[in-house]
C-alpha cells in the first residue's frame, strides 16, 4: 500500500473449500486490505461486492459479502462499494460454462424453473466505471449498483447461448429443492473429479449455496451506469464473438 493512490479489492470466491471459506475471504481478507489502506493513508478505497445480496438471506455467500461491506466501511469510512450483477466477458465463468456443457450434455437444467433474473454487465463497462470513479475522484455515493442495459431470466440466457452456438439442447425444469439435492452430490470431490471431462475443471458444477443465491434475482430498480455516463454493452453485442468456439457447424 506504500504510496498507492487507490486500493481496489477484487478478491472473492463462488464456493467454499477447506482452505478458503466465505467468511475468511469476503470478510477477514477484505477487512485487512481496508485497514492496510487506511494505515498507509491511501486516498481512495474501492471494494467489489455483489448485487442483490441484501435479498439472499439464506446464502452464506451473500451474508459474507454483506458482512464484508460492513467490515470494509468500518475500517475505511469513505470506501466505495461496487455491486455488479452477472459480469460477462471473454473468459467469464457463466456463458462459457453453459456453452461448454451444451456441447457435451443432451440437456441443461433450468434451476428454479429458470425464473431468476439477471442484469448482465460487460467487464469492460465495469472497468470504465472504476476508471471514471478514480479519474474524477467521484465519491458522492458509497454504494454503486452496476447492471447492464437489459434484464434477462436464467431461461432466456440459456436459450441465447444455445442460439448463438447453434446447439440443440433440452431445457429441463429443476425446482429449487431438487437443485439443492443435486448440488449436495455435485459438491462431493470424487464426483467433481469424475465430471472433470465435462466441466473442464475439478470445481463443483453446482453448490447448495449457489442454489440459495439463485432463489433471488440479481437486479435493482436503479443502476448507476447512466449517472457515470457509460453506454453499456448488451450481451448480444459481445458474447456471440467469444462463444463462436463452441458453435456447431
Amino acid at each position: 500500500m506504500e504510496e498507492c493512490d487507490v486500493a481496489i479489492n477484487l478478491v472473492g470466491i463462488l464456493y467454499e473449500a477447506k482452505k478458503h471459506d466465505f467468511y475468511a475471504v469476503h470478510v477477514k481478507i477484505a477487512e485487512r486490505i481496508a485497514k492496510a489502506a487506511k494505515m498507509k493513508n491511501v486516498p481512495m478505497m474501492i471494494h467489489f461486492s455483489a448485487m442483490g445480496i441484501e435479498n439472499s438471506k439464506l446464502s452464506k455467500y451473500s451474508k459474507s459479502k454483506l458482512e464484508g461491506e460492513k467490515a470494509v466501511t468500518s475500517a475505511f469510512q469513505k470506501a466505495i462499494i461496487i455491486r455488479p450483477s452477472l459480469v460477462f466477458g471473454k473468459e467469464d465463468n457463466f456463458f462459457n460454462k453453459f456453452a461448454r456443457l451444451a456441447t457435451i450434455l443432451p440437456f441443461l437444467p433450468l434451476i428454479g424453473n429458470g425464473t431468476t433474473k439477471f442484469q448482465p454487465i460487460c467487464v469492460t463497462d465495469l472497468a470504465e466505471v472504476v476508471y471514471r470513479i478514480i479519474s474524477f475522484n467521484k465519491q458522492d455515493k458509497k454504494i454503486y449498483n452496476m447492471g447492464g442495459p437489459k434484464v434477462y431470466s436464467f431461461k432466456s440466457l440459456l436459450k441465447f447461448i444455445l442460439n448463438v452456438t447453434n446447439r440443440k439442447c433440452l431445457l429441463i425444469n429443476v425446482s429449487f429443492p431438487m437443485a439443492k439435492l443435486i448440488a449436495f452430490f455435485l459438491e462431493n470431490k470424487i464426483i467433481s473429479m469424475l465430471l472433470k471431462p465435462i466441466t473442464g475443471d475439478t470445481n463443483p458444477m453446482l453448490t447448495q449455496d449457489q442454489v440459495k443465491v439463485m432463489m433471488n434475482s440479481s437486479i435493482e430498480k436503479s443502476v448507476d451506469l447512466e449517472t457515470m455516463k457509460v453506454r453499456p454493452l448488451a450481451i448480444e453485442n459481445v458474447v456471440p464473438e467469444y462463444l463462436k468456439i463452441y458453435r456447431k457447424y
